[in-house]
């Protein structure tokens, strides 16, 4: 029986992650603020799914509590980037976005956490548990996988997004400025999946 090759899904796992904050522009007119809270929802699932994939990856060797005890500094290392890019958010965005604010006046948020979170659990079972990848994935490549992603991510939230918060709660911020920065995020996702896709096929060419 053939096996199902769950990376082809990363592409869709990309796309439903721009489709989810898209619709809240378009339908629901979520402001810029929402948006960033989305993103920096993202920065935590990515963190909590990160955790776990240090503990699972097993770097091609057997199973051993040695192995388990030996990623202690990997999972101290993740944690102190983890930290540090939460006390950054926090100090860039918390105050000026008025989060209290925005939860309680923008509708139809709680479904897209939702469904992010879906998303987000979804891929990694399917392309970290099922595909086998931990048996053969380091902590030391899980923190890079990590990194290369959300540090893009990051630069986007408090150095391009953060400028206009000083015009949130004005409430004219264009749809199409919000789009962009939308589109701008998920072109970084979109090259991270790609950049993953060759390395994964030069590296069953070279097991070939």
């Amino acid at each position: 029986m053939q096996k199902t090759d769950w990376h082809k899904y990363d592409y869709a796992w990309v796309l439903l992650n721009a489709l989810i904050p898209l619709a809240g522009v378009w339908f629901f007119n979520w402001s810029i603020g929402v948006i960033v809270i989305l993103f920096v929802y993202e920065i935590f699932l990515g963190g909590c799914a990160g955790v776990v994939k240090i503990i699972m990856a097993m770097d091609g060797r057997e199973f051993s509590f040695a192995g388990l005890l030996g990623k202690i500094i990997p999972l101290i290392a993740f944690a102190f980037f983890y930290s540090m890019l939460g006390i950054l958010l926090s100090a860039f965005l918390i105050k000026p976005l008025d989060t209290k604010h925005l939860f309680n006046s923008e509708g139809n948020f709680l479904w897209s956490i939702r469904l992010l979170t879906f998303n987000y659990i979804f891929h990694f079972i399917s392309t970290y548990i099922l595909t086998g990848k931990f048996k053969t994935t380091s902590a030391a490549g899980v923190i890079f996988s990590n990194a290369a992603y959300l540090f893009p991510l990051g630069i986007i939230v408090m150095f391009i997004i953060n400028p206009f918060t000083s015009i949130l709660h004005s409430g004219n911020i264009n749809a199409f400025v919000i789009t962009l920065f939308i589109i701008a995020k998920t072109g970084i996702d979109a090259l991270i999946v790609r950049f993953q896709t060759n390395n994964r096929e030069k590296q069953n060419q070279t097991n070939f």
